[in-house]
């Protein structure tokens, strides 16, 4: 068997991809539409159990939201860039949260980890040295 070490550096190249995808198609708080689904179709994959949505946003908690011409807007914008069709009716009105359990049936200590879809509202820099830029991955999305 390998050793955890060995697992994690077989995994490095597909989890680089992911990284330079999600950077490129960077998206504002409440309008992670594509980030959501994909995130939301991959821990499905793996056997998580998933609460989205509405199941796990307080609608009237939300500070910051967009306007809804906006929201319809950006969702749209989500699915011309590859979100998935099949998940994004759960995060319709900007209730993009994915809350994943993996139920092992074996007793032990509980691990949580909480992660942060969004993109800093700010433009990247443009200049060909920036790293993003010279490889190929910098946000294709307007003020990121």
């Amino acid at each position: 068997m390998k050793n955890l070490s060995d697992l994690v550096k077989a995994r490095i190249p597909q989890m680089q991809a992911w990284r330079r995808d999600l950077h490129h198609f960077a998206e504002s708080g409440w309008l992670e539409f594509r980030t959501a689904t994909l995130v939301a179709e991959e821990l499905h994959r793996l056997g998580y159990q998933l609460k989205l949505g509405r199941e796990v946003i307080d609608a009237d908690s939300r500070m910051g939201l967009p306007s809804a011409e906006v929201l319809a807007q950006q969702e749209a914008r989500a699915l011309e860039q590859g979100a998935l069709p099949q998940w994004i009716s759960h995060f319709s009105g900007g209730f993009c949260g994915v809350v994943a359990t993996l139920e092992t049936g074996r007793p032990g200590p509980v691990m949580g980890f909480r992660v942060d879809m969004d993109a800093l509202d700010q433009n990247e820099s443009r200049d060909a040295d920036h790293f993003p830029n010279r490889e190929g991955f910098a946000s294709c999305n307007a003020g990121m």
